[in-house]
């Protein structure tokens, strides 16, 4: 059984939402969740990550041609493994640097990095390992 065509597209959109939500609400701060407000919210999201796929789609990247379906889950499933661990350590790295700066508290800058990598990380990877399998698999 060969893999949907576009499966790697799904994934990296739907990647590609969840960091685009998570980023509106990082911008958006402090404000009172009414209606309007996820309405906003959601629609600058969809616009971000229609750009983004836009530019990610382009030219028919990241289209899985006659590969089996096995062998796709199996690529995908090391790369996504791969990509959450660079992804959670990075963003723990960057967490915690900037965490230092503000509060000079080693125990309680790494906790909440580590929390905020692993979590991010959730979102973050399947994006990354999308196209880090697609281009595994186009290579001959």
């Amino acid at each position: 059984m060969t893999s949907p065509r576009h499966s790697l597209r799904v994934l990296f959109a739907a990647s590609c939402f969840c960091c685009s939500v998570i980023l509106m609400l990082f911008l958006r701060g402090r404000t009172t969740a009414t209606p309007v407000f996820w309405i906003e919210t959601f629609a600058a999201a969809s616009a971000i990550c229609g750009i983004v796929c836009w530019v990610a789609f382009r030219h028919g990247r990241m289209t899985v041609g006659d590969v089996p379906l096995s062998k796709l889950l199996a690529k995908l499933g090391l790369h996504l493994l791969g990509a959450y661990v660079a992804c959670a350590a990075l963003i723990t790295a960057v967490g915690l640097a900037g965490l230092l700066t503000v509060t000079q508290s080693f125990t309680s800058s790494l906790a909440l990095a580590a929390l905020a990598g692993l979590w991010l990380s959730i979102w973050l990877a399947p994006g990354v390992a999308a196209i880090s399998t697609s281009r595994a698999l186009a290579r001959p």
